[in-house]
């Protein structure tokens, strides 16, 4: 009887939190919200290109999770709470141009332009620290190899831009990389 009773002030707790009701709903929202807001600050700073491809499908699914949900209120109050959330988990986090899209509302992240965007500066970032790296490479050999890198990082960044339906961001690309192959 004791553990019925304290089983159902426990299950009690779970949905009252700070005087307000918390649905179960607005707790798996927020709890995506804050995986959000930890794969846009991911993707507003990575130079792994697995990572950022990885981080950006995966904001994409989440997206698409909160675009099915009806009540638009309630996204914002999960969104507004997962804000809250991350804040306390990363007290000294500086949100990124990404995030503070969020906040402005999840349709911003599904721009094609927005999209093309993250990927022309995931790929200056790629770019600024491969050509750090050749020139501080004394062979050939070790230099190639980089520009390889690039090259094949650049190949994956364009076909997804062009997928998107955006060629002259994929013909930036070519642009961002040309001083590392002169």
């Amino acid at each position: 009887m004791i553990i019925l009773l304290l089983t159902l002030i426990v299950v009690l707790a779970v949905f009252y939190h700070a005087g307000k009701r918390i649905t179960i709903q607005e707790s798996i929202l927020s709890g995506k919200a804050i995986q959000l807001f930890d794969s846009l600050q991911i993707i507003d700073s990575t130079i792994n290109l697995k990572t950022f491809n990885e981080r950006i499908k995966f904001a994409l699914s989440i997206i698409v999770d909160f675009s099915k949900e009806k009540d638009l209120k309630l996204l914002v109050r999960a969104i507004k709470k997962g804000q809250e959330n991350y804040l306390r988990l990363h007290p000294d986090a500086e949100f990124t141009y990404s995030q503070s899209l969020l906040l402005d509302g999840v349709s911003n992240l599904v721009d094609k332009r927005y999209i093309t965007g993250r990927i022309n500066a995931f790929f200056v970032r790629f770019c600024d620290r491969k050509m750090d790296e050749i020139n501080k490479l004394k062979t050939s050999a070790a230099k190639d190899r980089r520009r390889r890198e690039v090259d094949e990082c650049l190949h994956i960044c364009r076909q997804i831009t062009q997928r998107l339906g955006c060629p002259e961001d994929a013909e930036a690309l070519s642009e961002i990389s040309r001083p590392i192959f002169s």
